[in-house]
């Protein structure tokens, strides 16, 4: 019986860490550039998607300045009057061509209307070229309004708010927006357990009151080092929180197989 005891195999066993329930990330969100607030979309507490607006600066400038390029780009005038001069001279050049042929007109009255044709063709490329800069301007006009807005990185929560309606802003903190689906589940491991966490693997999370049962995360980020110091690595996981059921902030339990 001793002899069986021996060779019999020790039983699994398993520690369990302090943990802690994060965002994922936490976005500190900034107007790209300057001017008077004109409208706030969000209060704090509001859930927000990536990209949707959550503020956006005075835009009457920029929208001026689009209606004067689209105007602009739209006035052809002299583009359409040039292709209608190339038009002709092109036809009048076919046709002292021919007569050229029937020895009715002279070369040199041909080359004449060549050289016409070079400088009508000139000012044709000048003017498409003129509209292709005045597309170009247009795309740079509507970019900088759509710089006045600002839209959420990520979806999330607003968890503070730092501006108002007419209050001029720089490119300081103006919102600062937290991804809570999933949350983060943040371990301090000591070095003995350095390797024991795989970068996919599921661990059990005990949640600690208020919060209660039991749970499933993800190995999400591993340290690649100890620290020496302290002794200890990071390991952070990933657990999924729908309709955000579990709160960032309270404490929680890994449990590690040894």
């Amino acid at each position: 019986a001793a002899r069986a005891a021996l060779g019999a195999p020790a039983a699994a066993t398993a520690a369990e860490l302090d943990c802690l329930l994060a965002p994922r990330r936490v976005i500190d969100v900034s107007f790209p550039t300057s001017g008077i607030v004109a409208e706030v979309a969000v209060e704090r507490g509001s859930t927000v998607r990536a990209g949707s607006v959550l503020a956006r600066l005075d835009t009457r400038l920029e929208q001026a300045t689009i209606r004067i390029a689209e105007t602009r780009l739209a006035e052809s005038a002299t583009l359409d009057a040039a292709r209608t001069q190339l038009d002709l001279v092109d036809r009048q050049l076919g046709r002292t061509r021919e007569l050229a042929q029937r020895q009715v007109a002279t070369e040199a009255r041909v080359e004449q209307i060549e050289a016409e044709r070079q400088g009508v063709l000139r000012t044709v490329r000048e003017q498409e070229e003129l509209k292709r800069v005045q597309a170009l301007e247009l795309d740079r006009a509507r970019t900088v309004l759509e710089l006045r807005g600002l839209r959420s990185p990520l979806d999330g929560v607003v968890v503070e708010r730092l501006i108002h309606p007419g209050e001029y802003v720089d490119t300081r903190k103006a919102l600062v927006v937290a991804e809570l689906d999933p949350l983060a589940v943040e371990v301090i491991a000591p070095a003995a357990l350095f390797g024991r966490f795989v970068a996919g693997e599921e661990m059990t999370v005990r949640l600690l009151p208020p919060q209660a049962g039991e749970t499933r995360a993800r190995v999400d980020i591993v340290a690649a080092y100890v620290d020496a110091a302290s002794g200890t690595f990071r390991v952070r996981l990933s657990l999924p929180n729908p309709n955000r059921r579990l709160i960032a902030g309270f404490g929680c339990r890994l449990t590690v197989a040894e």
